[in-house]
């Protein structure tokens, strides 16, 4: 691998000379030279938490603790084929106090270097996805492309915007019915526009149909936790459909599907849209509105999953019946989660919408 490694060096002092393969939002991805293929996932997030005083090495622990039991329930709903084995524990990374200052503004170093605990979770190497395989591999499509729907279009395309308001009623709320497009031309509003390249036969396949069973599943499995959990679909990778090829059948593997901390449930997600649906809407907090975001594209995708699989799952719906939803509702919900976009450094404001 000719990988550069780029930001902390969170390996120093150790006798591993890894290399970074990989950065979302959570973790950054390093490729270790043991045994046949490991990558290393370091918590950038709870680094920064750390460094800033919200989180301490025990409440870490507790979270490697309840993570585990996570992933089992994730290889019960989905199946241990489809969901790679992991193992999570406590790593200490040696990090300059400029290093720490980058990753936690205003921190206040005590000495030239620091020892900061964070997470790491600990995977096989899934093969189809290394870059530097001396044989033909089977085709990856990732499941997600590191963005959201309402940040990928432009809202002031009014046929754009309706779009996004059918399918977001369809798919969200299970009103009305699936708009009439084809699979290119959705404005990747329910969908990363990369997923044209599944066809319908791979569509209806049954590694996709199992997925698509998973959903339900895993919500009853989660059930004691706000009425079950979500999970993180969106990023690039956390879930990739593997093409059939030269006898290999198709199959969908989960990489890194569960939730970050603190964990995005169903309860949550129905709080939030009832709240941007009364009349006088209150203020949201910035983290209010990405956690609104995440909810309404998870729910999204999840049952968009359901649907263009066609399978006999019903769709996740963890709204009351008989709510009057507002007219503008989806306006409301694209400002809000474009506002916190915007907040958070992650997009710039639309003029003339927000």
């Amino acid at each position: 691998m000719t990988h550069e490694r780029k930001g902390p060096d969170f390996w120093r002092g150790t006798n591993l000379n890894p290399l970074l393969v990989g950065a979302g939002g959570e973790h950054s991805v390093y490729s270790l030279p043991i045994g046949d293929g490991r990558v290393a996932k370091i918590n950038r997030l709870f680094v920064t938490s750390y460094l800033r005083g919200e989180i301490t090495t025990e409440d870490m622990k507790q979270v490697i603790a309840r993570r585990k039991v996570r992933h089992e329930a994730l290889k019960r709903s989905f199946g241990n084929t489809h969901v790679l084995d992991e193992f999570s524990d406590i790593f200490v990374g040696t990090l300059t106090s400029e290093e720490c200052s980058t990753l936690a503004p205003g921190y206040s170093p005590t000495g030239s270097v620091e020892f900061v605990p964070t997470v790491m979770v600990l995977q096989k190497v899934l093969p189809e996805l290394e870059k530097d395989q001396p044989f033909p591999m089977r085709r990856a499509i990732s499941l997600g492309d590191q963005q959201y729907a309402e940040q990928r279009f432009d809202p002031t395309d009014p046929k754009a915007f309706a779009l996004y308001e059918a399918a977001s009623d369809f798919l969200v709320l299970g009103k009305g019915n699936m708009p009439f497009v084809s699979r290119t031309d959705h404005c990747g509003i329910w969908v990363p526009s990369m997923w044209k390249e599944l066809s319908g036969s791979e569509w209806r396949s049954p590694p996709m149909r199992e997925f698509a069973a998973g959903f339900a599943r895993f919500t009853h499995e989660t059930r004691d936790n706000g009425e079950g959990e979500a999970l993180d679909l969106s990023g690039e990778n956390n879930a990739v459909y593997l093409c059939k090829k030269d006898g290999q059948e198709a199959d969908v593997k989960l990489l890194d599907v569960l939730y970050p901390h603190p964990v995005l449930t169903m309860a949550r997600i129905r709080n939030l849209l009832l709240k941007a649906n009364k009349d006088i809407m209150p203020e949201f907090s910035t983290s209010e509105k990405m956690q609104l975001m995440n909810g309404v594209n998870y729910l999204r995708m999840a049952n968009g999953i359901i649907e263009f699989s066609e399978g006999p799952e019903d769709f996740l719906n963890p709204f009351p019946q008989g709510v009057s939803w507002r007219s503008d509702i989806w306006r409301r919900v694209f400002t809000l989660s474009r506002e916190g976009l915007v907040e958070r450094g992650l997009a710039s404001p639309i003029p003339n919408f927000l």
